[in-house]
Parts: C-alpha cells; structure tokens; sequence
C-alpha cells in the first residue's frame, strides 16, 4: 500500500514557458558575449594600429639616424685629410695678401680676393691654387683687403694692379676650387683675344664672371678701366672669348673633358667650406695617384664620386659610360627618360620587376651594359641573387648602382647596406655611398677592367 504524500503537492511542471525563458536568456547573454568580443577586437585592432604607427616612427628615426651617420663620417674623412701633411690651409691675413712664387718665369699670376666667409674659404680653395701653380709654373696672390667699393669693383682694381706686373693674369672666385691640374688655362688661348671668361652663370656681367684670363696688353688695360668705373657695363662677344665649361664646371652641366674648375654648392659657409675640402682631398689623392673608391677611373669627379644620385650622368659621362643602361626593379613614373635626357640620349633598357629581371641578364651576356642600376630592396636572398645574377653581365670598366642604401629594414624587405658590403667585401671592392640625397642613399661600384 502506498503511503500517501505529506504536506503540500508541488506545482505542476509547466515545461514550454521555461524553456522560453531559458533559451531568451540564452539568446541574450550570446549577444552580450559578441558584443564583448566585438568590443575587445576594435580594441586589439587599435592597439595594433598604435605599434604600428610607433614603428614606423622609430624606424624613421632610425633611417634619419643612419643619414647622419653617414654624413658624419663622411665629414670625418674630410678632416683626416686635413689633418694630413701638405693639407694645411693658406694663411690670407684679413686686410693683406699673401704671395707664392711658383716655378716659372714670372710673368703669370694665378689670384683671388675675399673677406669673411670668402676669405676663410680662399685659405682652403688657395691650397688647390698653389698645387695648380706648383705645376704649370704660376705666381700666386690671394687678397683679404677690405674697402667701401663693392666687391666686384675690387676684384677688377685687384686684376688691374696685376696687369702692370705679370704678362697674364688668372682670376678663380674664392669659393671656386681648382680640381684638376692636368691642363693649362693658357692651352684655350687664341692669338686675337686678350679677355677670356668662363660662361655666364646667373646672368653675371663679363666683369663679374668667376673665372677670369686677361692678357696684360693696351686694350685688356682700357677695357678693365672702363669696368672698374662701369662694372655692369656690357662687353660685346668681340672684344673677350668664352671659356670652355670644363674651367667653370657645376653639376648639371657637360662634363666634357674636365672639371678642371668646380663652381661651389649652394648652401652657407659651412657647406661650402666641407665641399671646398672634399674636393681638395681629391684633388691630393688624384696627384699622389691613389686610387679613389671608384677605381683608377679618369676625370675628377671620379676621384671623390658624387654626392647625389643627380650627378649620376656627369659621373658616367666622366667615365666614359655612354653605353646602354640597364634599369633592374621597379623604376618611377618618367625614370627611364629623364635618364637618357640627362645622358644625352644615350640608351636605357628596363629590366623589369625583380621575378623576371634574373632571367633577362641573360639577355645581355653577349653585349654587356655599360651600367647596371639596381632598384629597389627586397629580402635579403632576393637581393643577393641580384647581385649574383647582374654583376657578371656589367662590363670590365663599368658602373653598378642600387638603390636604397639603409641599414634599417625597407618598407618592402630587409636592410640593403649589409647585404651590398658582404658581397662587394667578398670581391675586396669598395663602396661608394652618396650622402646628400634626402630621398636615401645610393650605393655604387667600379667593375674592375683587370
């Protein structure tokens, strides 16, 4: 017999509301918990954008670190050699002159004049004077005189004053510096001129050009009174001759068979002055007939190499590599053309993008470029095998490029300046790097001829 229940009976079991409110419930704590994880991932997204945006900047600041790095070094190999014996400066006292006998008869004198800035940099560009003079037998006279004309009317009673004891008279600006002492002004000279300047730059009058040969005779004397009075005063073609641009040479312009004289950089004295040295240091090296990075390649701007990827085609055009250019990598709108307008016209091949520009060295195996650009970073295998691929291809004599040079990672691959020295070590070549391009360095390499 079943006993009967004590107390209350329990309520009925009313099964369908609760699962409603079970599965409501349900329902709503998922859309809590999506929402949660929707929330948490904008947040992770955003910190990521954060990290991102940090190392960006701190890779910048290390891309900037790394320029001035290179500028710094390339500054400290100026001062070395300064520091070197027969690299002292020339003493021009502020207010008085200073005299070198060169080695001849006498009766040429090789000047310039300046005060302040001009006058510390004629101490540094005066030493490449006195090495001009030393060889093709030139007095020298630098000026720091002082006075209330203007300079230009200076200059013309300074050169005056010289035509009454020399035969011939040499002006060079003080900021202009002589980079090659293989020539002799006196070679351009032709027997119905008596006033020979260089080009005109900016528009300067003939009595304000930077490079200046005046002939001491009767007409170059009257003419030179009347500029001294008249400094603006013009100069019809018939009574002067135009210097060849090799004797007032500035990047941009046809390297032809010179510089002999490099007009100096924008910029203020102290950019001036680092390029003044830079120039005389190359200037000493290519008389001691050491060797720069570029080779025993001919020409001065060979002897230091430039400084920005733009004086490229004055480098080439220096070194005789007028043959075809191959652009490797993934060149920029209007690359190409303003490479062959800059070279004269002289032939430029695009390789391609890095995939297809292995193969297509091969294309080039039987008539070798005379330059090989390479463009772009990338892994560093993948710019390894460029460089394996490509190298051989250049021909004995030639320029190989690349660009960028970095020590940080590229936005694209890795950094580029240790995979170029590794392999360019392993030849024992050296490397020149430019150091005044804004948009990063470019790297550069002389095929041996040997």
């Amino acid at each position: 017999m079943t006993p009967e229940p004590r107390g209350p009976a329990p309520p009925a079991s009313d099964g369908p509301p609760l699962s409603s409110i079970v599965r409501l419930l349900r329902r709503r704590l998922g859309d809590d918990r999506e929402r949660r994880l929707i929330v948490r991932v904008a947040e992770l997204e955003r910190r990521i954008e954060l990290l991102e945006a940090a190392a960006q900047s701190s890779l910048d600041r290390a891309r900037s670190a790394e320029d001035g790095l290179a500028r710094l070094a390339a500054r400290a190999e100026r001062l070395q050699w300064l520091a070197a014996p027969g690299l002292e400066d020339l003493s021009v006292p502020e207010g008085g002159r200073t005299g070198l006998t060169g080695s001849g008869s006498g009766s040429r004198v090789l000047c310039s004049a300046g005060t302040g800035a001009d006058g510390e940099l004629m101490s540094v560009t005066g030493a490449a004077m006195a090495l001009y003079a030393y060889r093709w037998g030139w007095d020298v006279s630098l000026s720091g005189e002082t006075g209330d004309e203007p300079p230009a009317v200076r200059r013309l009673r300074f050169i005056r004053e010289l035509c009454d004891q020399y035969a011939w008279v040499l002006w060079i600006d003080p900021g202009a510096s002589i980079v090659d002492v293989s020539a002799d002004v006196l070679a351009q000279t032709r027997p119905d001129r008596d006033i020979y300047v260089c080009a005109p730059v900016a528009g300067e009058p003939v009595g304000s050009r930077p490079v200046m040969l005046v002939r001491a005779s009767d007409l170059s004397r009257r003419l030179l009174d009347h500029l001294i009075e008249h400094p603006d005063a013009e100069v019809g073609p018939p009574r002067h001759a135009v210097l060849p641009a090799a004797w007032a040479w500035s990047p941009g312009m046809p390297a032809g068979e010179g510089p002999h004289v490099m007009l100096p950089p924008e910029g203020g004295p102290l950019e001036r002055r680092l390029a003044a040295l830079e120039r005389l240091a190359a200037l000493r090296r290519s008389l001691a007939a050491l060797p720069g990075v570029l080779g025993d390649a001919p020409g001065a701007l060979a002897a230091f190499g430039p400084a920005r990827a733009a004086e490229v085609p004055d480098l080439l055009d220096a070194m005789g590599l007028t043959g075809t250019a191959v652009v490797v990598g993934s060149a920029p709108d209007g690359f190409r053309e303003r490479l062959t307008a800059a070279r004269g016209g002289a032939p430029v091949v695009l390789a391609g993008e890095a995939a297809d520009a292995d193969d297509a060295a091969g294309r080039f195996a039987d008539a070798p470029p005379d330059v090989v650009w390479l463009l772009g970073g990338g892994r560093e295998l993948a710019l390894t095998q460029r460089l394996m691929a490509w190298w051989p291809v250049l021909r004995p004599g030639g320029l190989m490029l690349g660009h960028p040079y970095t020590g940080v990672p590229t936005p694209d691959g890795d950094a580029t300046a240790g995979t170029v020295d590794w392999f360019f070590g392993e030849l024992g070549l050296g490397v020149h790097v430019t150091t005044e391009d804004p948009a990063g360095a470019t790297w550069m390499v002389r095929k041996p001829v040997e």
